[in-house]
């Protein structure tokens, strides 16, 4: 009988057909030694108990690799429901202690240990999975055994010291927290999960060692906290990204970008291709803005350097980050707004760009040019008002050298129209004078205060 005549005849059972939902791990078994049908049919067998008890085709696999095969499905169907199953321990974690040939050792050693030294400890099935996966996982239990009570102590939970102890070195990785946690990581605001993670990966006990002695002196002071260090040391190539903060990040940091923001880019695997585009734009930065519009435009388009945008994007959108092009922009908002509501900002951008042809880029600079976000564009449409405060029209009298308080009609001869953005303009200068009086005339601050709002 060749393999697909078996595997028909097999999958007349229904238990099977459940196990293997299509034929990925039939053909994996089946090829993997002279036993491969051998092992089909036992677990054919088996299927009834391996479905009731969620094994999957995965499990399956792991459970008849290597030497033994028999006896190891034979112990699980005999011990799982009444020992393993009744402490805690699912399909998946018997599937990763059993897939070695010192399988029954650890499995015996798990039986008899697991609810009295470990449990009560906090450690789950699933952490006790992790340790015991690799080499030197008797020595790695027995230390953890006599030694987790000093790490619950300091706040590490089982899962925490499953992770540490993941990989090579995992003593010296112990050791090292247990002997720092305390007095050097706990506070600098590092948390056991963050200690977990940056120790769980390649080199963890260099990571440990590098942030014992750089982190306070090099990265605190640039302002990076434990959640960063925990993001961008989680991967590979984590010194070169630590270096590159060291020589590189300050700039950017002046430019606007946050520590949390950096830490997203270093995480990622293409980290090299993001920092090379900046520096090769680094003269956007530099962007000269029109004084009359909010700084915060200009912040808007540094932004956009480090999301990756190109740099002909970036540079049509600074030549129409003008005083005209805003003072537009607002008096086209005020053309449609007040007209209907809508619920979401993203229907306003899109009649923005139906009507005027302004892409989201755009109207998030101009908003961004007159101190405004999504919310208050929201507000200004559905409500017609660009501001709290109303829009005057004024009487432009160059003859008298003031401008009259009268409110006019648009059509009424020689005007002047203050838009959103002068708006935002004069209350940006009332309130830089009011923080000026506040310090130096503290006494006579609401009088002015009033005086702000009474012109405001």
């Amino acid at each position: 009988m060749d393999l697909g005549e078996l595997v028909r005849s097999l999958r007349t059972d229904e238990s099977f057909s459940a196990l293997f939902k299509d034929d990925k791990y039939i053909h994996e078994i089946a090829e993997s030694n002279k036993d491969g049908v051998k092992k089909l049919k036992a677990i054919a067998k088996s299927a009834s108990f391996l479905v009731r008890n969620n094994f999957n085709d995965f499990h399956c696999y792991n459970l008849t690799f290597g030497n033994n095969w028999e006896d190891k499905l034979e112990y699980i169907r005999g011990n799982y429901e009444k020992a393993f199953k009744p402490m805690g321990f699912e399909a998946p974690d018997i599937a990763i202690i059993a897939k070695t040939s010192d399988w029954k050792e650890k499995l015996e050693f798990v039986r008899e240990n697991y609810e009295s030294s470990f449990k009560a400890a906090g450690f789950g099935p699933s952490d006790i999975s992790k340790i015991v996966y690799g080499k030197g996982w008797k020595e790695k239990l027995e230390y953890i055994k006599e030694n987790h009570g000093d790490f619950i102590a300091m706040g590490f939970s089982g899962s925490h010291i499953a992770r540490i102890a993941k990989g090579k070195e995992w003593k010296e990785k112990l050791e090292f927290i247990r002997e720092n946690y305390g007095g050097v990581f706990k506070p600098l605001g590092f948390e056991p999960q963050h200690m977990a993670s940056i120790a769980s990966g390649k080199d963890g006990r260099e990571k440990l060692a590098y942030l014992a002695q750089h982190y306070e002196s090099i990265l605190k002071p640039l302002g990076f906290e434990a959640p960063d260090i925990d993001r961008i040391t989680k991967n590979s190539q984590w010194d070169e990204k630590l270096e590159w903060i060291t020589e590189n990040y300050p700039f950017y940091r002046a430019q606007g970008l946050r520590t949390s923001e950096l830490a997203v880019v270093l995480e990622t695997s293409n980290w090299k291709k993001r920092v090379n585009h900046w520096e090769a734009n680094k003269d956007l930065f530099g962007i000269n803005i029109d004084c009359r519009i909010s700084r915060r435009a200009g912040r808007y388009l540094a932004k956009l350097v480090f999301r990756g945008y190109e740099r002909d994007e970036i540079l049509k959108l600074a030549n129409k980050c003008t005083y005209e092009s805003l003072s537009d922009f607002a008096l086209n908002v005020n053309s449609i707004a007040g007209i209907k509501k809508e619920i979401k900002a993203s229907s306003v951008y899109t009649e923005l760009k139906e009507r005027f042809g302004y892409s989201h880029e755009e109207v998030q600079m101009y908003l961004n040019g007159i101190n405004k976000n999504h919310i208050a564009l929201l507000a200004w449409y559905n409500t017609g008002n660009g501001s709290e405060k109303r829009s005057w029209v004024y009487l432009n009298s160059l003859e008298e050298g003031k401008v009259k308080g009268k409110i006019l009609n648009s059509n009424d001869g020689d005007i002047y129209r203050e838009t959103p953005y002068r708006i935002a303009e004069r209350d940006s200068t009332i309130n830089a004078m009011l923080a000026i009086i506040r310090e130096t005339q503290p006494n006579h601050f609401k009088l002015w205060q009033n005086f702000g709002k009474y012109h405001g």
